[in-house]
């Protein structure tokens, strides 16, 4: 398998700042959508070099009112404990994000399912996908499910891009977006009602880009401390590296 990074994941908005040091992303649409709008860093900074980073970083959300902050760190490189104790002190929540690929071929050949359907989602269909994906959004506040209604309906008008709704006897069960690139189709956002988990839904979802895209490599990010990335390994996912993600929520005071 070619050499695939976290750098070839989809990233939306725009690039801010792109020095030696980090690239800074910001998508102004979709303010509160926190994984489009963070810092990267290029190299794994000490502690007074991620103050410098963080303060820069507050600046500019505090003027584009966001509220949040966000980091990414090199990939395949652990947190030293200088920085581990000032994130915790801080305030910030971590996350150990992990990186899959797999070749079509082989991916366990999921059973037809007569229950299960799997739809690209059409004109007639984006409706029906929109409600679905505002139910499982608004669980997180109704400004960041309206947010991302935006963002979805840019997406199905992106070439690159192709929604998926899966149906379970007649009724929206799950869904993907798949994000096409020359030799790359990126996973993202797969979901399944979680009263209808187990019953192959998921892998059925998954099938149908495998078997369309069957030239290309299909990757996805997984959380490397949920359960679902056990799903991947045992569907022949390989393990193609990890990086440590923090997020911190501010309040007023801090900006």
């Amino acid at each position: 398998m070619k050499k695939i990074t976290f750098q070839n994941l989809y990233r939306p908005g725009k690039v801010v700042i792109d020095n030696e040091f980090f690239t800074h992303f910001h998508a102004p649409e979709t303010n509160l959508l926190y994984d489009y709008n963070d810092i990267q860093f290029k190299t794994m900074p000490t502690v007074p070099e991620f103050i410098l980073a963080e303060e820069y970083l507050q600046d500019f959300h505090f003027r584009h009112q966001q509220n949040h902050l966000k980091f990414c760190f090199p990939d395949n490189e652990p947190l030293s404990q200088e920085i581990i104790v000032y994130l915790s002190s801080s305030g910030y929540g971590n996350c150990l994000m992990e990186l899959y690929g797999i070749h079509p071929e082989q991916f366990p050949k999921a059973d037809e399912v007569p229950e299960i359907n799997i739809q690209p989602v059409t004109e007639e269909q984006l409706q029906t996908y929109l409600d679905f994906e505002y139910e499982q959004d608004v669980k997180y506040g109704t400004g960041f499910a309206e947010e991302k209604q935006g963002h979805y309906r840019r997406s199905f008008q992106d070439g690159r891009m192709m929604q998926l709704l899966a149906y379970y006897q007649g009724m929206p069960a799950g869904s993907v977006v798949v994000i096409i690139s020359e030799e790359i189709v990126e996973l993202d956002n797969l979901i399944v009602l979680e009263s209808l988990r187990g019953k192959g839904i998921g892998s059925r979802l998954q099938q149908y880009v495998m078997n369309h895209f069957a030239e290309k490599i299909i990757i996805l990010a997984a959380d490397g401390y949920d359960t679902a990335k056990k799903m991947y390994q045992k569907q022949h996912y390989q393990f193609l590296g990890y990086r440590y993600e923090v997020l911190k929520i501010c309040c007023e005071k801090e900006f």
